[in-house]
């Protein structure tokens, strides 16, 4: 398992609503945190969040995207 320092998290973070909203410029943050919650049985409402998600993890674990200022 690969760890995160705070600020790696928050970059992510920041990406997966970056890419949210490149997407969808008029989405809303309830709706990018209700495509993320959780179902009850380990899911998202919507499937490709988790995978976005990952993907902003990996992009700020091997240095593709810029440190926040």
């Amino acid at each position: 398992m690969k760890t995160m320092t705070e600020e790696q998290a928050f970059q992510a973070m920041i990406r997966y609503l970056e890419m949210n909203f490149e997407r969808v410029p008029s989405m809303e943050v309830r709706q990018v945190l209700a495509d993320a919650h959780g179902l009850d049985y380990g899911s998202t409402q919507d499937p490709a969040a988790f995978k976005e998600w990952r993907e902003c993890v990996e992009a700020v674990l091997e240095r593709r995207v810029e440190a926040a200022e």
